[in-house]
């Protein structure tokens, strides 16, 4: 474990670089102030390593954009973003990429759902495998995703027939 603070602008972030770059492999936790120096801080890494935003590991764990009481859930978009984050952090154990996480303070003042939780929640399906498609559209509908007729956002799942389709929150894409 390594903090780094005092330093300001395009120091600190020049000085993350670096710090990534000599620590390989290991999952980062890159604290700002504010969703906007988050979002900044980001881009910046994402220059400064030379890391193309199709393959990059650094990923945003933005704040809830409501607040705690406000009787309004979180846009779904938040959630998955956050979700996404989760689950690579999760599959650190199985060979996944350690991911470079840029997120506000505020964003980890907001509770996320534990580990125990993530891991009876989450459905993994192999290349190949033979499943039984209403004992898995149950499953999903029972872990939170809601059915649709056509699969548009994450945290939806769609059936026509014997395909299904589902939006996993860790995805940029719904699968079949």
């Amino acid at each position: 474990l390594l903090r780094l603070t005092g330093l300001r602008g395009a120091a600190a972030r020049v000085a993350a670089s670096h710090l990534i770059r000599a620590h390989g492999e290991h999952p980062v936790l890159y604290v700002t102030a504010d969703s906007r120096t988050a979002e900044s801080a980001r881009e910046a890494l994402r220059g400064l390593l030379g890391e193309r935003e199709d393959e990059t590991r650094l990923r945003a764990f933005p704040r809830h954009d409501t607040l705690p009481f406000d009787r309004f859930s979180p846009q779904p978009f938040v959630v998955a973003q956050r979700m996404a984050v989760l689950h690579e952090l999760d599959a650190l154990g199985r060979g996944a990429r350690a991911p470079i996480v840029v997120a506000p303070a505020s964003a980890l003042s907001q509770r996320v759902p534990a580990r125990r939780v993530l891991a009876n929640t989450t459905v993994r399906i192999a290349i190949g495998e033979s499943l039984d498609r209403d004992e898995l559209v149950a499953r999903l509908v029972a872990i939170g995703y809601q059915r649709m007729a056509l699969v548009e956002e994450a945290g939806e799942v769609a059936v026509r027939g014997d395909i299904v389709d589902v939006f996993p929150p860790h995805l940029d894409k719904p699968l079949r």
